[in-house]
């Protein structure tokens, strides 16, 4: 799913429980090849996680308020409340080790 400035509250602030944020931009290769491997955590994780993506070339103003200045940024929220960030492109393995370790907090 696709987020922007105008649905960011309603999508990721006040959504219950864990939401990955990908902060990407089209023309970034390690964003493309991340993709599939969200794909895949989102299908293993669906009862455990939220996954939402926001362009940064379109959402500046988001981007720039959460310090994303390489690409991709993950940004795992829950509650409103950013629990890690992550920068660079993220293997699943090491994704899903993040996931678990807040499925339960």
């Amino acid at each position: 799913m696709d987020v922007n400035e105008q649905n960011w509250d309603a999508e990721v602030m006040q959504a219950s429980g864990l939401v990955l944020v990908d902060f990407y931009a089209t023309w970034c290769p390690p964003c493309n090849a991340l993709k599939p491997i969200l794909t895949v955590l989102e299908t293993k994780n669906q009862d455990k996680l939220k996954i939402v993506k926001m362009n940064t070339d379109e959402n500046s103003i988001t981007a720039t308020k959460y310090n994303v200045a390489a690409l991709p940024t993950l940004v795992f929220f829950k509650n409103g409340e950013v629990l890690q960030t992550l920068v660079g492109l993220q293997n699943e393995a090491k994704l899903q080790q993040v996931i678990d370790s807040f499925a339960s907090v």
